[in-house]
């Protein structure tokens, strides 16, 4: 009798969720400019997502920086596959950025963010051609300090 009432129980309980149509809030597309969330974040919760974010963003960089610099002395076989791989991360991560709603009275510092980001998936995607044609990489070390120093800034304006 008790299994009976257990399973009694369970099967009202998935009915009520099917009828009150509990689907996670799913945004059409990023280039939509569409939300995932409800609500805007707290300044706290929205600085400290940010921060998170662009520390994904400082890592790749910095690591494809790193071999930039020393593809001269030595190539790295798996620098081709590894270069994909953070730019998939990047983008990733720029979907995620696009559709989570900023805290009040940021949205600005928000599409700063995300052309900053689009930047620089741009010259990670130019590293990666040169990478593939066996070209010389010393010259995107600029570049992504550049979008590392861009990044980091527009993090840190959320420190207000």
């Amino acid at each position: 009798m008790k299994k009976g009432n257990k399973c009694l129980i369970a099967l009202m309980f998935v009915s009520l969720l099917t009828l009150t149509g509990c689907d996670p809030i799913v945004p059409d597309s990023p280039e939509d400019g569409q939300y995932a969330t409800q609500t805007p974040m707290s300044a706290v919760e929205y600085s400290i997502y940010v921060n998170k974010q662009v520390t994904v963003y400082t890592q790749q960089l910095t690591t494809r920086m790193t071999m930039a610099r020393n593809a001269e002395n030595a190539g790295y076989e798996n620098e081709l596959s590894q270069t994909k791989n953070s730019i998939e991360i990047m983008k990733d991560v720029l979907d995620e950025v696009t559709v989570t709603m900023p805290s009040n009275g940021r949205e600005n510092d928000r599409k700063e963010l995300i052309k900053a980001m689009k930047t620089a998936i741009g010259h990670m995607e130019d590293y990666q051609k040169a990478v593939e044609d066996g070209k010389s990489v010393s010259g995107f070390i600029g570049n992504f300090q550049n979008d590392f120093n861009g990044l980091t800034g527009l993090a840190n304006m959320y420190y207000e």
